[in-house]
């Protein structure tokens, strides 16, 4: 008696990377939770959940956000890479990175600061190293050094 109404199915998100090729000029922002591949002239900013690929040819003037940014192109600005940052044989970023893993290749340039990060709560909260025992050697004293007190009082003048 009663119909259930039928609903339309949501698209389901595509897994296809976005390519910016390279006769292409992209002037904006771009943001998304797919892939991007470029490899014509990026400017502006790029925030992506997924992998950004700034290929040989490339010139990206922008600051990237992604979760993981390989780089074979020229990159002109700020890049954070929540899990890796690769600078190819071929790949120059001029600008401050913060990731998570760091990975330049022979003949890959990287201009600017660099800031390692890991997000894990154990690692916030883990302890302070334990003190080498090189260094812990030097504030113990040695049994020697008990005799000598001892014997201090029962030199021989000659």
């Amino acid at each position: 008696m009663f119909k259930k109404k039928h609903q339309p199915e949501q698209p389901k998100p595509s897994k296809t990377p976005t390519l910016i090729g390279g006769n292409t000029n992209f002037e904006g922002r771009f943001s998304g939770s797919d892939d991007i591949c470029i490899e014509g002239q990026f400017t502006g900013e790029i925030a992506s959940e997924g992998s950004v690929y700034v290929n040989q040819n490339a010139t990206i003037t922008a600051n990237i956000r992604a979760t993981h940014v390989y780089v074979h192109g020229r990159v002109q600005g700020n890049v954070a890479a929540r899990e890796q940052l690769n600078i190819g044989e071929n790949g120059r970023v001029d600008g401050d990175v913060e990731t998570k893993a760091l990975t330049v290749l022979t003949g890959g340039h990287l201009e600017g600061s660099c800031r390692m990060f890991n997000e894990s709560a154990e690692d916030k909260e883990a302890p302070c190293p334990p003190t080498p025992a090189w260094d812990l050697a030097a504030s113990v004293p040695s049994e020697s050094d008990d005799e000598n007190e001892e014997d201090t009082g029962t030199s021989a003048a000659v």
